[in-house]
């Protein structure tokens, strides 16, 4: 993962991304929340707001980013969308609820198989690779050691 440094963003941009955000984080499934964020990304271009919040986001990443335009997670597409700075679907996340949910060794195999094989395969390996510096990738993979 390439490193930036933290941006700032205009105050009514970052209340409007809080506000997005704590709309997804109060649904109770993780499915729904994912499902939530998809739509939202989806949408972003639907209303002048979302155009007007998009645009500022852009343009603080571009100056945060100088030079080649790289995904800064894989560094193995080019940067033509902003959508995450983990993986978009956070798939270890829902690989621990699969777990917790009472999946089968076989169907976290496939669940492993599956993320292992996404369009950016350096995603699960660069996750394993940082989980000791980022809490929040340690405490799932301790809830699911068998998956390094």
């Amino acid at each position: 993962m390439l490193r930036i440094p933290k941006g700032e963003l205009p105050t009514q941009t970052q209340n409007y991304l809080d506000g997005q955000q704590e709309k997804i984080d109060a649904l109770l499934d993780y499915a729904a929340r994912v499902k939530a964020g998809k739509d939202r990304w989806d949408a972003r271009m639907n209303t002048k707001k979302g155009k007007e919040r998009f645009h500022e986001v852009r343009t603080a990443l571009a100056r945060l980013c100088p030079g080649a335009r790289r995904c800064h997670y894989c560094e193995d597409s080019a940067a033509d969308e902003i959508e995450h700075l983990w993986p978009k679907n956070f798939y270890l996340r829902q690989y621990v609820s699969d777990k917790q949910g009472g999946a089968t060794e076989d169907e976290l195999a496939a669940k492993r198989r599956e993320i292992e094989g996404r369009h950016h395969p350096t995603i699960w390996r660069e996750m394993i690779r940082i989980r000791d510096r980022v809490p929040a990738l340690a405490a799932l993979f301790a809830e699911a050691p068998e998956s390094t």
